[in-house]
């Protein structure tokens, strides 16, 4: 049996992979953000096909006010039908570079191209039967491109507006374009305590909203364990996410 794969149940699982609040693109940060780290986190979903993800990202600063990241996700699910009962699971792979540019000592231009390659796959089993059929793995391809402004408030906090075009390949030329804007805030306390918050809306055939919310504690310049609550609705893809993360900073 061929996969054939639902649009509104890609752009969800996709939404879910790819959110980061805290990152809000892939370039240097302000004074106080260390953009150098290496990160492992694991959350979970109500979401029907998708329950458990874990994921390993990163990024480096580059001279000239450059950078790259990449990171790796691997998402599994299960759930019921009528007549069937299916499992899921969802690899991601993502790999960018990001270049910001100074209007002044509080203010950039950011801006990031982001490559995305998503393979997903599972096994549909009839409760009648038992019969178990593989389904032949489904390729996605996105390729990103974000154009965007931040700024640091006297209060320490960070303000930014992203807008992010996207164009989505798959297989059976299965063809989509969109874009996302999104809006965050974040801030750093003395003490080492992070919060950030975004907001961000798929533009598009479907309608989907999302808001998510990290709080981070820096335990010290090179450890750094937090949390995460994402909330998505809109298009019948209500869900919600939870997850923990483990931040080491170079």
């Amino acid at each position: 049996m061929k996969y054939k794969c639902n649009l509104l149940v890609f752009i969800t699982t996709y939404f879910v992979l790819s959110t980061s609040v805290l990152a809000f693109s892939i370039e240097n940060q302000f004074k106080g953000f260390n953009g150098n780290y290496l990160q492992l986190g694991y959350s979970t979903s109500n979401y029907k096909h998708t329950d458990k993800i874990t994921n390993i990202s990163g990024s480096v600063d580059l001279d000239n006010n450059y950078s790259i990241s990449g990171g790796y996700s691997y998402s599994t699910g299960d759930w019921n039908d009528p007549g069937e009962y299916e499992t899921q699971t969802v690899k991601r792979v993502s790999i960018g570079v990001g270049k910001y540019f100074s209007l002044n000592s509080n203010t950039d231009i950011i801006s990031a191209l982001m490559y995305e390659d998503f393979d997903m796959d599972g096994t549909t089993t009839s409760t009648t039967t038992n019969a178990i059929t593989t389904r032949i793995p489904y390729d996605l391809r996105i390729y990103n491109a974000s154009i965007g402004i931040r700024t640091l408030t006297a209060a320490n906090i960070e303000l930014s507006l992203q807008n992010t075009w996207s164009r989505l390949k798959g297989s059976n030329n299965t063809k989509l374009n969109f874009h996302t804007p999104s809006v965050g805030a974040r801030n750093i306390s003395d003490s080492g305590l992070e919060l950030g918050l975004k907001y961000t809306w798929f533009k598009g055939d479907i309608a989907i909203n999302q808001i998510g919310f990290e709080l981070l504690q820096h335990i010290n310049e090179s450890i750094a364990i937090g949390g995460r609550f994402l909330s998505q609705n809109g298009s019948n893809a209500d869900l919600s996410e939870r997850g923990i993360f483990v931040r080491s900073y170079f």
